[in-house]
């Protein structure tokens, strides 16, 4: 048996010709389930959490996470338990750049416009390569890269420390996993202090994890020291408070990488790897042919309604309407 979020395109029918399948909602996925199915084999999105929790005592031996980033998943408990896993890297950079591109529209960006970046991973060296293509002055910030002596920011200015690529910035876009351990945490990696020496009026963007940028020292902030804010995640999804939303310019319910081509992208990464792992091909029915991303991603009714209409408990079905518009 395989259990797979319902939310993966394609990939479903495709799966069928190996096992059965069971397909469910995302939040739906627990240890219940893969005991009762006796899944061999678990296809995730980032609203499931695979840990020691979820996996007791089931028969799972193959995990993939049709997502870029993989902060929900246990990759420690998996290679101590031996289970392959597979994650779709890299899958939603064209959307969150098309994303954060839109930010820079909508905050009309001119010529002198200092974009700061940190982190430099798919999403991060994607948007440094379109903004140096249009013109843009760009700082980069990865620490982790840099010591690694892997950062290549070609056409852009690497700055070592965080605080002085903020305070040189017009715009600090943020492309950062969520770590909480090691030599480079990114859990609150900006929190009051990094947001007080940004430039008055300067813009943060965060499309990367809730949890990288504090909500509470944005709240310890009065109006002028705050930066403007354009957040697209948050730190107790889907629970999401309607008092940060209140200080948001733009507040969206992490659409960024969520768009039919980042999901279509990230479902075939994955089933490729599980015919990999399987030493088989597995046929892929063709698709429906779907529609390109659409624009104005920023200033859909989808926005207006979550902050003027809806609760906290309906961010999935924000999400998955805005699916359905682009």
């Amino acid at each position: 048996m395989i259990v797979i979020d319902e939310q993966i395109p394609l990939i479903i029918e495709a799966l069928s010709s190996v096992d059965e399948v069971t397909a469910v909602n995302g939040r739906s996925i627990t240890n219940d389930l893969l005991c009762d199915t006796n899944a061999s084999a678990l296809f995730v999105r980032s609203t499931t959490t695979v840990d020691a929790s979820l996996l007791a005592n089931t028969n799972v031996n193959f995990v993939a996470s049709a997502t870029a980033g993989i902060d929900h998943v246990d990759l420690e408990l998996l290679q101590e338990r031996n289970i392959p896993f597979a994650y779709a890297a890299g899958s939603n950079a064209p959307a969150v750049v098309d994303y954060v591109l839109e930010c820079l529209q909508h905050l009309d960006v001119h010529a002198n416009t200092i974009l700061g970046i940190v982190g430099h991973g798919h999403v991060g060296s994607l948007l440094r390569e379109t903004a140096v293509q249009n013109g843009m002055t760009v700082l980069v910030n990865d620490p982790p890269l840099l010591d690694s002596g892997c950062l290549n920011a070609e056409g852009a200015l690497i700055v070592e420390d965080l605080e002085d690529l903020l305070r040189g910035c017009d715009v600090a876009s943020v492309h950062v996993p969520l770590i909480t351990t090691g030599h480079h945490p990114t859990y609150h990696l900006i929190g009051r202090h990094e947001m007080m020496v940004m430039k008055s009026h300067a813009t943060l963007i965060n499309t990367s994890r809730g949890g990288v940028v504090s909500e509470a020292d944005i709240f310890a902030l009065d109006d002028a020291q705050r930066p403007n804010l354009i957040l697209d995640v948050f730190e107790d999804e889907p629970d999401v408070r309607r008092s940060i939303l209140d200080v948001c310019n733009i507040a969206t319910p992490h659409i960024a990488g969520y768009t039919t081509d980042a999901k279509m992208i990230g479902a075939l990464m994955v089933l490729a790897a599980y015919a990999q792992y399987l030493g088989r091909s597995i046929p892929l029915t063709p698709s429906t042919p779907h529609a390109k991303m659409t624009t104005s991603r920023l200033n859909s009714s989808l926005t207006s309604m979550w902050k003027d209409g809806y609760g906290a408990n309906e961010f999935d079905a924000l999400r998955a309407e805005y699916l359905r518009e682009h």
